[in-house]
């Protein structure tokens, strides 16, 4: 079995590319589908991207040489994956080359990959190369050959796509420290990454939303779906949201209350031993309360004082604030 060939991306545009992103579901976007990456990701930001209802990105474009990048990132990123690439291929003598191309699933249609890399191993053909850039922070989650949860899922997904054994994903840690690791084909892993993107396509097909989960990232998303309420006229919840939901809603709440005083308690005795000092240590534990100076604009007395300019650079902006009350 062999990827097909959904089209070539040579020469083509982010705007294009992003179009032809729509129509599937790419190996960047899987991690989510899996809950895998709550902070960052989740199911209904897929969705939203998917079905052309993801909030506008606004942001000027990052232009280098002519080109233009989405972010400064999004410009490193690139920088990184060619570094990347060029020093796995002179660690293994393999060659490497690109695939300017969105692959598709033979049989699954909705299944779509673009690779960074393809890699020819002697004796084993064509295989994949994920190129990886990190921080120095997460350098424990690659630590003794291991590879984060989210990226193994992001390549087990190009092996079902592509149909080869194996992957190699390479990783610069830190921007000083590189590391490469072979990553085998899982058959049971890739039946439930299809199933689950299988689940998760019907949801776009059918434009309806995808389950809720109990993240930020998912607040932030049902916040960008639903900006502003209409109407204060209210409506009676359906079945799906029981009573004792919020019953037990308002008991965590009292707890997480309860827990921050808790926490702020501790917070204050140290401050009380810390003093005028900016550290200290405790065990293996070090502490920090340093001075930090910051310059806040007095948008009161610049109200007050030149009310003509403040109303020229005045932003209104809306929001909705969630609340839950008990009894009438």
């Amino acid at each position: 079995m062999s990827a097909n060939v959904l089209t070539t991306t040579k020469g083509m545009s982010r705007d294009a590319w992003l179009g032809w992103r729509r129509k599937g579901v790419g190996s960047s976007d899987i991690a989510a589908i899996m809950g895998l990456v709550p902070r960052y990701r989740t199911q209904i930001d897929v969705w939203l991207e998917k079905t052309g209802q993801e909030p506008i990105d606004d942001r000027p474009p990052y232009i280098v040489d002519g080109v233009e990048y989405p972010s400064e990132a999004a410009f490193w990123g690139t920088v990184h994956e060619d570094a990347i690439a060029n020093h796995f291929a002179a660690m293994t003598g393999f060659k490497v080359y690109r695939r300017n191309a969105i692959l598709q699933h033979p049989e699954h249609e909705f299944m779509l990959a673009n690779l960074d890399r393809a890699v020819l191993v002697p004796g084993d053909g064509r295989v994949v190369l994920e190129c990886k850039s990190t921080s120095a922070y997460l350098s424990e989650e690659w630590r003794d050959e291991r590879v984060p949860l989210a990226y193994q899922a992001q390549v087990q997904w190009q092996l079902a796509i592509t149909g080869v054994q194996y992957a190699f994903i390479a990783s610069l840690i830190g921007g000083n420290k590189f590391t490469y690791t072979r990553i085998d084909r899982d058959e049971e892993v890739i039946a439930a990454l299809i199933q689950a993107a299988a689940d998760f396509w019907k949801h776009v097909v059918d434009n309806t939303m995808p389950p809720v989960d109990g993240s930020e990232k998912c607040g932030e998303a049902l916040a960008n779906l639903y900006p502003e309420s209409k109407g204060e006229e209210a409506i009676e919840l359906p079945p799906t949201i029981k009573p004792s939901e919020l019953e037990y809603y308002f008991r965590m709440k009292a707890q997480v209350a309860e827990v921050e005083d808790d926490m702020r308690l501790v917070e204050n005795k140290v401050k009380a031993e810390l003093g005028d000092h900016a550290r200290a240590w405790c065990g293996d534990y070090k502490v920090f309360w340093p001075t930090v100076t910051s310059r806040r604009l007095d948008t009161k007395r610049l109200k007050a004082d030149h009310p003509d300019i403040y109303d020229e650079y005045a932003d209104e902006s809306t929001t909705r604030r969630f609340q839950i009350k008990k009894g009438a």
